[in-house]
């Protein structure tokens, strides 16, 4: 898996969780601000046997996260800080299992913004990681895995993900790290039935812009 997948995958699941903002609505402006002066850790310690199905075992930090999906003219302004110590990790050992799947994620500031049917969109980004180092640490040992084995460890500063279906767009992004980046993947693995694949991806900052021609 490239770390595009990865970073993709992981701005999906930052969007689905129940945290951050969004907005719906035609012809809106939206200003968010967002500052986290607390440190954000999440710990995983699993410890499995004789799993009849499949495992899925995931930890995931994240400092400050913001999704908006917009219908119509949209003017934007996101501004994230995290200015605390980011981090997840898993340690993880299982014994019989059908498919496993074990993630660990620290981002420092995430933001997923999508559009629909716009006549103009125009976004102000800016994210600042003022942290020690996020990390995102998966320590693994698997064996009799039935099916496919999965392990990603991803630690993220700054992320932004822009899909946009619009006549006319703009972008204003600044993304800041001084931090360094760790992610760490240990595992000892054996007797596995199927594909095996281990990621481990550290990056500082990541911007994917796509615009479509909107029906406007």
């Amino acid at each position: 898996m490239s770390k595009y997948k990865t970073v993709f995958g992981l701005a999906a699941f930052a969007a689905a969780v129940t945290m951050g903002s969004s907005a719906h609505a035609a012809d809106q402006s939206v200003n968010n601000w967002q500052y986290n002066w607390g440190a954000v850790f999440s710990q995983i310690y699993l410890d499995a046997t004789w799993v009849g199905g499949d495992l899925r075992a995931s930890s995931i930090a994240i400092g400050n996260n913001f999704t908006a999906s917009t219908e119509g003219s949209t003017r934007i302004l996101t501004q994230q800080y995290q200015l605390a110590d980011v981090g997840a990790k898993v340690n993880a050992t299982i014994h019989d299992a059908g498919s496993v799947d074990i993630m660990a994620a620290g981002i420092c500031n995430n933001a997923s913004i999508s559009g629909t049917n716009s006549p103009a969109t125009s976004i102000d980004n800016v994210q600042r990681c003022m942290t020690t180092d996020p990390y995102a640490l998966a320590n693994v040992t698997a064996g009799g895995v039935g099916g496919d084995l999965g392990v990603n460890a991803t630690a993220i500063a700054n992320n932004l993900t822009v899909d946009t279906e619009a006549a006319t767009s703009w972008l204003g992004n600044n993304q800041s790290n001084p931090a360094n980046v760790y992610a760490q993947v240990n595992a000892v693995v054996g007797n596995v039935g199927g594909a095996v694949n281990i990621t481990a991806a550290a990056i500082g900052n990541n911007a994917s812009f796509t615009q479509r021609f909107g029906s406007n």
